[in-house]
C-alpha cells in the first residue's frame, strides 16, 4: 500500500504546477512513486485536473523498463533473462490487452477474416484452453497480428498510454512488445529504460512504427548465440539494476 499522506503531496504538487501551466505530460514520478494525470487534456496541455492515481509502486524495488523489437527478433528472451537476473517480473502488450480485450478479438476476427475466425474456433474447443490463452497461442498465425494491433488502438485511442497503464498496474516492471510510435510517445514518462533487440537479416514487422534503434536508450544486436545476447542483457542490468542486484563477478557463460 501506498503511503496516503505521499499521495497528498504529489497531489499538492501537482496542482501548483497545473496552476502555473507546467504539467505537459500524463505521467509524474515523485518520491519513488509512478503516477498518471487524469484530466481534460489538449494535446501536452492540462485543461483540468480531475485525478492522480498510482499507476506503479517503487516497493518493487525495480526500475521500469519497456522492451522494444519487431517480431521474433529476441524480445520475450530478452525479458526471460532480465527476469531470471532480477526476479523481477514481466508482461507483454500481447498478454495483457487479449486478457482485457478477449471479446472485441474474438468479434473482431469474426467480422475480419471469416476462414481464420473457424479455424480459432477449432482450435479453441480442440486445446481445452481458457479463451484469453488460446488466442495467445493462436495470435502467431497470418492476420492474428493485424486484428491484434487494430483492437489494441481502438483500446487506446482516447488514452494512447493506457495499456502501458494497465501493464504497471498489474505489478510487471517490464513491459514487452509495444509497437505504435502514438502509444510509445504517450507513455514515454512511464518507463526509466527502453531497450531494443535487433536480430539482422529478420523481416521487418508490418505493424511497428517505432524505430527501434533511434528510440532505445541501449541496443542489443541478436546476431550470434543466445549466451552472446546473455552477455548484453548482463552488460545493460549490472548499469540499469545496480542498485537493487548485487552483481557478483562476471556470469559463468551467461547461461542464466
Amino acid at each position: 500500500m501506498y503511503n496516503y499522506n505521499v499521495f497528498k503531496l504529489a497531489r499538492g504538487l501537482i496542482e501548483t504546477l497545473h496552476a502555473e501551466g507546467l504539467v505537459t505530460s500524463r505521467h509524474f514520478k515523485a518520491l519513488g512513486y509512478r503516477w498518471v494525470i487524469k484530466g481534460t487534456w489538449d494535446g501536452d496541455r492540462l485543461i483540468e485536473l480531475d485525478d492522480v492515481e498510482v499507476v506503479c509502486l517503487a516497493d518493487t524495488h525495480y526500475p521500469t523498463v519497456l522492451v522494444l523489437g519487431h517480431a521474433r527478433h529476441g524480445k520475450d528472451t530478452v525479458a526471460d533473462f532480465l527476469l531470471k537476473l532480477t526476479e523481477s517480473s514481466y508482461a507483454s502488450s500481447s498478454e495483457v490487452a487479449i486478457q482485457l480485450l478477449e471479446e472485441q478479438i474474438v468479434e473482431r476476427l469474426r467480422l475480419t477474416d471469416n476462414e481464420l475466425y473457424y479455424q480459432f474456433k477449432e482450435f479453441f474447443v480442440t486445446s481445452g484452453l481458457p479463451r484469453w490463452r488460446a488466442i495467445m497461442d493462436f495470435r502467431y498465425q497470418k492476420g492474428m497480428r493485424e486484428i491484434l494491433f487494430d483492437a489494441i488502438r481502438e483500446f487506446t485511442k482516447d488514452d494512447p498510454s493506457r495499456l502501458a497503464v494497465e501493464v504497471f498496474a498489474s505489478g510487471s516492471a517490464i513491459y514487452v512488445g509495444m509497437r505504435s510510435k502514438v502509444e510509445f510517445e504517450a507513455s514515454r514518462g512511464l518507463f526509466d529504460y527502453v531497450l531494443g533487440v535487433i536480430r539482422p537479416f529478420m523481416a521487418a514487422e508490418p505493424t511497428m512504427q517505432i524505430d527501434v534503434q533511434r528510440e532505445s536508450d541501449c541496443v542489443l544486436l541478436n546476431d550470434s548465440d543466445l549466451d552472446e545476447l546473455a552477455r548484453q542483457v548482463y552488460e545493460f542490468a549490472k548499469t540499469a539494476y545496480a542498485p537493487y542486484v548485487e552483481f557478483v563477478g562476471e556470469n559463468d557463460g551467461y547461461s542464466f
